[in-house]
């Protein structure tokens, strides 16, 4: 989870952001955590999700869950994508969390440019959650591709 600015992908600049009606300490509150269990770092319920994750994918922080994620290679459009996806909160957006999707040719740096982050219209809408698909071309070498999160 790193500070890093939103994504820019053909001079249009995507950011995705969480609820504006229920910040952190209010879906902590509104889900009875309290004390050391309150700490976006936390995980109360033990499934290796801290609680700003929980928080960013709309998910209950005293129940385990599997991996928000689903990433693997696909083909859109005759082209094979490096692809991610999620699911973010729906609805009104909160400026204090940004999800934001890079991409690395080898691990050592990682850039925003080129990585499309859209409604993804081949998954369900689930509770107060919307799909996302974040995708980079992958026909041009070896690319990796991460969703990080950026919070105060």
């Amino acid at each position: 989870m790193t500070g890093i600015p939103p994504v820019s992908a053909n001079n249009v600049v995507l950011v995705a952001q969480a609820p504006t009606t229920e910040d952190f300490s209010t879906w902590a509150a509104n889900r009875s955590l309290s004390g050391n269990d309150a700490a976006t770092t936390a995980d109360p319920d033990g499934d290796n999700l801290s609680n700003l994750q929980e928080y960013a994918f709309n998910l209950n922080p005293k129940v385990g869950n599997g991996s928000p994620l689903a990433s693997g290679l696909e083909m859109i459009g005759g082209e094979t994508w490096l692809v991610i996806r999620y699911r973010r909160w729906s609805g009104p957006l909160n400026a204090s969390l940004v999800y934001q999707p890079e991409w690395s040719g080898g691990l050592a740096s990682w850039l925003t440019s080129g990585i499309i982050d859209e409604f993804d219209s081949e998954a369900s809408p689930v509770a107060d959650s919307e799909p996302r698909r974040c995708r980079v071309l992958a026909s041009d070498g070896r690319k990796f591709l991460r969703l990080n999160l950026e919070y105060p």
